[in-house]
Formats: structure tokens, C-alpha cells, sequence
């Protein structure tokens, strides 16, 4: 069609595409994330990360912080802390909460968390005495011991608490010794 127009002489209207920029003040900006990073609002788990797109290329791992509030409470806070005309977005307050911390519940991520309290708070106490008590050169070392075990913690060892299983590693009736205690009884 448009090719038949130009033969006839006529001129072709071009429908030109808008193009958007995000604008944004930097201050407002800081006073966002100054706020979602406080203690009252996330917590930091040390031996986890999330990977952040900086760019079209380039990934970033960052420590992954889990919600201590609920989304509209971190709202809440921030806006009773921040004059209305210092504040960014409610749409662009959640997009920066989104970006810093993790999707999962904030609910399953307290400190009472199972997870926490065996696991996490237990590492803790671990790296701050080997911090302070090994030597430099073997630091290294003994800090990805313990990445090792967290992550067998973690992610591994629930896959061995098999109420029966014949591989013994996986039977939590055999390491408790059940398994030979029912025998003996039969």
C-alpha cells in the first residue's frame, strides 16, 4: 500500500515511535534503599546471595536480604521517616524493594526461623571464632569448610531424614538405630 502511494506522488505520514526516560533523584533514591537496608525492615543471611543484573551484561552476586515486614509495612515505615516531597514512588519504592531483596515469604525468614536459629545463628558463632582465632594463610580454607557445610545443611542433608530407606546414609531410622532395635526386637 504504501509503495502504490509513492507512486502516485503522495507524501507518507510516519508514525513515529515515543521514547521514554526514567527519571529519577538520586537522594530520593538512597533515602529508599537507606531505609529498606535498615535492621528494623531486612536481615542479611550470611551465606546466601542473589544475582543482580547491573547492566545488559554484567550479573553482580549480592547477599540476599529477606523481609522482616511485610511490603506495605516497609512502606509505612518509610513514609513516617521521609518528608512526602523527599520520597520516591510508591510503584518505584516496591520496584527498589523487589530488586534488594529476596521473592520468598518474609514471613519464613524471621529469626525465630528454624532455619535460622539452627543453622544460620550456629554459623555465625562458628566464622566469628575462626576469624579470630586461624591464622591468615589458612583462613581461606577454613572459611570454605564452612561454606561447604552450610550448603550440605541447607540443601542436602533434608533428603537424609528418609524415614526408611535401605541406603543407610538416608535413613534416619538407621543413624538413630531404630532400624537395629526393631530387629532385635522381632
Amino acid at each position: 500500500k504504501d509503495w502504490r502511494e509513492l507512486e502516485t506522488g503522495k507524501t507518507l505520514q510516519l508514525d513515529v515511535a515515543k521514547r521514554s526516560y526514567q527519571q529519577f533523584d538520586l537522594a530520593k533514591v538512597e533515602a529508599a534503599v537507606e531505609i529498606i537496608l535498615s535492621s528494623k525492615c531486612v536481615e542479611h543471611k550470611v551465606w546466601e546471595s542473589k544475582e543482580v543484573k547491573m547492566g545488559q551484561n554484567d550479573r553482580v552476586l549480592l547477599p540476599l536480604l529477606h523481609k522482616v515486614l511485610e511490603p506495605k509495612d516497609i512502606w509505612r515505615v518509610y513514609q513516617a521517616q521521609i518528608s512526602s516531597e523527599n520520597q520516591v514512588s510508591k510503584s518505584s519504592f516496591y520496584k527498589i524493594l523487589r530488586l534488594l531483596t529476596a521473592e520468598e515469604n518474609y514471613g519464613l525468614s524471621s529469626s525465630e526461623s528454624p532455619l535460622h536459629t539452627q543453622l544460620y545463628e550456629p554459623m555465625r558463632n562458628l566464622l566469628r571464632m575462626v576469624v579470630g582465632h586461624v591464622r591468615a594463610e589458612a583462613l581461606e580454607g577454613y572459611l570454605q569448610y564452612l561454606d561447604t557445610m552450610v550448603l550440605f545443611l541447607r540443601e542436602v542433608y533434608p533428603s537424609h531424614l528418609v524415614q526408611d530407606d535401605e541406603c543407610a546414609t538416608h535413613s534416619i531410622n538407621h543413624a538413630l538405630g531404630l532400624a537395629e532395635e526393631k530387629k532385635i526386637m522381632e
